[in-house]
């Protein structure tokens, strides 16, 4: 393995001896470990090399111990945001025109949080059916949502759906109360969720939101309808116990199955 190393170094050395050079390795996330040790090797080496590489990867889908962690623990990071406003409404003018930009960019924005490759999925998605309600995601904005949910443990999962089905931003103490588990379960369900970037803290309450709302909704449509509407029930009984607004627990009873739905109108 040292002589291939070896022979690699020396390979991208002679290739830019002539001229400097950028070398762009994109989804590093997925690469092997094999491959990254390789980079690792490489790194090593160039300061004596005149080449630059620029590597971009997923933080939230990189395993605890992974080479790709101290590669970037020793490189210049910089951690890419959401666009804004503006920002999406400039990509979705692309797919859409400019006037049905400007009428979507604020909700695009926040069901996908900007994300830049969500934005354009939805505007796939509204150019070849016209809207965004009542249409299935593009298969490739489901395949990325189901990736990063199907990392979270069952277990975990579980108490996600409930979260889903609360709403976003939800309280961590309501959730509990849905679940009907113990406080640790929901704490280290929250906590992987959080390293995933499928949930964070929302600014200022100390409650928890999805980072946008294509993960609570894709939750919601992985779990089992029965499942859900349990879920709306307890919901509906936990709110109710601590007094929230009559249609918002009507909401959730509406949705908790036909034997619920007279006891829903009369609270709404």
């Amino acid at each position: 393995r040292g002589a291939l190393y070896a022979a690699v170094v020396g390979a991208l050395d002679d290739a830019v001896s002539e001229q400097p050079s950028l070398l762009v390795l994109d989804d590093l996330h997925w690469a092997d470990e094999g491959s990254l040790q390789l980079l690792e090797v490489v790194a090593a080496h160039l300061p004596g090399i005149a080449a630059t590489v620029i590597g971009t990867y997923r933080d939230a889908e990189v395993p605890a111990g992974s080479v790709l962690t101290r590669l970037g623990s020793g490189a210049d990071r910089l951690e890419l945001r959401g666009l804004d406003e503006g920002g999406v409404r400039v990509l979705l003018d692309s797919h859409v025109g400019a006037e049905r930009a400007r009428e979507l960019a604020a909700r695009v924005r926040r069901l996908t949080a900007g994300n830049p490759f969500l934005v354009v999925q939805l505007g796939r998605l509204v150019r070849e059916s016209g809207g965004i309600d009542g249409h299935v995601l593009p298969t490739g904005a489901r395949d990325l949502l189901e990736q990063r949910l199907a990392a979270l443990a069952s277990r975990h999962r579980g108490v996600l759906e409930a979260a889903s089905v609360l709403g976003s931003p939800f309280d961590a103490v309501d959730l509990e109360r849905v679940v009907g588990g113990s406080g640790g379960i929901v704490e280290a369900a929250l906590a992987a969720a959080a390293r995933l970037r499928v949930i964070e803290r929302a600014p200022g309450t100390g409650a928890w939101a999805f980072v946008h709302d294509l993960f609570r909704q894709a939750a919601i449509d992985a779990a089992d309808p029965e499942t859900v509407a349990e879920l709306h029930r307890r919901a509906a009984a936990t709110l109710d116990e601590r007094g929230a607004e009559p249609a918002v627990v009507a909401a959730h009873l509406l949705q908790g199955g036909p034997a619920v739905n007279l006891e829903a109108a009369a609270w709404s």
